[in-house]
């Protein structure tokens, strides 16, 4: 089996994606190309991924109306920007945050982070 590996952007991609999925015009997808059937068998893609980091309120004011209206603020710019959707992190100690991510509908995602160093 001979396989050539294709790397398009997201533009092209929705056009040809097995899967149909709703790829960002700025993404880069990467298909792995079976040449003797000319099958898609496989892909991977980079995409910019935006999330909402640095949360941080003054002590005396953490029980105001500061931090939801951070977030809306936050969020308009991602609609404005015709994002579908809001990823953000939060760190693992961060108790009080966690507990106020499902009352801003955000629901938790069922996935590990993993970083790979690429200088060394």
């Amino acid at each position: 089996m001979s396989i050539e590996y294709k790397v398009v952007n997201g533009a092209a991609a929705r056009k040809i994606d097995i899967q149909n999925l709703p790829w960002p015009n700025d993404a880069t997808v990467i298909y792995a190309i079976d040449t003797n059937s000319n099958e898609i068998i496989g892909r991977l893609a980079l995409m910019n991924v935006l999330h909402i980091e640095g949360a941080w309120i003054k002590e005396d004011r953490r029980n105001s109306i500061v931090l939801p209206r951070l977030f809306e603020e936050i969020e308009s710019i991602l609609k404005q920007d015709e994002r579908t959707s809001a990823l953000s992190f939060v760190n693992e100690n961060d108790k009080k945050l966690i507990e106020q991510m499902p009352k801003r509908n955000y629901v938790k995602l069922p996935y590990n982070v993993f970083l790979k160093n690429l200088k060394g």
